[in-house]
């Protein structure tokens, strides 16, 4: 692996383990290039016939029903994977001031400020590059919700 680290840590392995067991034709080459690296600590085959439910072959990548519909009151991102824009959806009753979007090592890439009593919120990825973030909402210095966030172009 890159920078002589051949293995991952919890973190890492959480994140990936939240993309390989999606439907590759939801996520396309995002989970398989997770599914090469997770293979790289756990030997595992992946049947995408269990991984794929029905209405995904139908709708394919990112055509179906908004975060809010498909999960109301949720917390949630949308589109994920995303390519330039992104809408978070924050649940009732969660109090966020701003967002980071940060990379696996801990490094912030994005940040932006919330209006107040904020329930969506979309903002750009353009900037970041492709890889595996976590979005972390925030209410002072405390994290109050983290959602994985895969970025893919």
């Amino acid at each position: 692996m890159a920078l002589g680290i051949f293995s991952l840590d919890s973190l890492q392995k959480d994140a990936l383990d939240s993309i390989v067991w999606q439907c590759p034709k939801m996520g396309g080459s995002v989970v398989y290039r997770a599914r090469a690296l997770y293979r790289m600590e756990e030997m595992v085959l992946f049947d995408d016939l269990d991984n794929c439910d029905p209405f995904d072959a139908l709708i394919g990548p990112n055509q179906g029903p908004t975060a809010q519909t498909l999960h109301p009151g949720k917390t949630s991102l949308s589109p994920n994977p995303a390519k330039q824009e992104v809408m978070l959806t924050i649940a009732e009753g969660t109090v966020v001031d701003r967002v980071k979007v940060v990379n696996l090592n801990g490094q912030t890439m994005a940040e932006h400020a919330l209006p107040a009593n904020s329930r969506m919120f979309s903002f750009s990825v353009a900037g970041i590059p492709d890889g595996i973030y976590f979005v972390e909402l925030k209410d002072g210095r405390k994290t109050v919700h983290t959602e994985k966030l895969v970025i893919s172009r």
